[in-house]
């Protein structure tokens, strides 16, 4: 291999760390709570979905056993929350 062809597998090899590092570094937000029934009471069990209004994502989880959810790694933006559970009434958010 001659000197040039090592410098430009030297420069791919840098411009496609350059790349994979961008693409790593963008905003993320999170959306965490808590469910409770009338009473003040944690529910744990509960369907959480969380909707990206503008691209109509959603992604899901269930509360814990302290009724509290986390959902994490989402673009920045404007959510719904739905919560379910059998026997409860649905609530959006």
């Amino acid at each position: 291999m001659n000197r040039s062809s090592h410098l430009l597998l030297l420069f791919s090899c840098a411009a496609a760390l350059c790349v994979t590092a961008s693409a790593q570094v963008r905003p993320a937000t999170s959306v965490t709570g808590a469910v409770t029934d009338s009473t003040g009471s944690f529910l744990p069990g509960v369907n959480i979905k969380v909707k990206n209004d503008e691209t109509g994502g959603v992604r899901g989880t269930t509360t814990n056993e302290s009724g509290r959810y986390a959902v994490q790694a989402l673009r920045p933006g404007k959510y719904t929350i739905t919560a379910t559970m059998p026997n409860f009434k649905t609530a959006v958010v």
